[in-house]
């Protein structure tokens, strides 16, 4: 629930690539690679350090390697707090205050941006198809913005005659 002490969420579901990388600014696939990388490169540039310098006692392995996880952790608590500084809380803040039909359309195009990506990457587009967007509100409860039909409209008349 959304309120004055809570802030608004993008909540994505199933297939969440491109969504999560709209909220962070950075791919999750990135983020992994880089976070391995990361702690690759310290750890040997500690091996390198200790040779280079020649250290009369060197670190033992194990040493080393919490050495490394330490300055790894201080750094990617750096790097993950600049994500969340520059890119989720000012887009948590500006969905807070957005109307329902702007949420809804935000929510409807990351979907198409997710479906997009899956269609020119790969080939069993798990995302596609037209979407269904519906808001739910404490004021209006639940309500259909944009749905598809799973029939073709001009043979079924009386579901529209229904709705109105």
């Amino acid at each position: 629930m959304m309120d004055a002490n809570s802030p608004a969420v993008i909540q994505p579901f199933a297939t969440t690539h491109m969504i999560d990388t709209f909220r962070t600014g950075v791919a999750p696939d990135v983020l992994g690679s880089i976070y391995g990388s990361t702690n690759q490169a310290l750890t040997d540039l500690g091996t390198r350090v200790m040779a280079e310098c020649g250290a009369q006692v060197p670190l033992t392995e194990e040493r080393l390697s919490i050495l490394v996880q330490e300055a790894h952790t201080e750094h990617t608590d750096r790097w993950y707090q600049q994500i969340r500084n520059q890119h989720v809380f000012p887009l948590s803040n500006i969905i807070h205050s957005l109307p329902l039909p702007d949420m809804a359309g935000l929510a409807k195009s990351l979907i198409e941006l997710e479906s997009l990506k899956e269609r020119v990457t790969r080939p069993s587009e798990s995302v596609s198809g037209p979407i269904d967007v519906a808001v739910i509100s404490k004021h209006d409860g639940f309500v259909w913005i944009d749905r598809k039909h799973y029939f073709r409209p001009e043979l079924n008349p009386r579901f529209f005659k229904r709705a109105e």
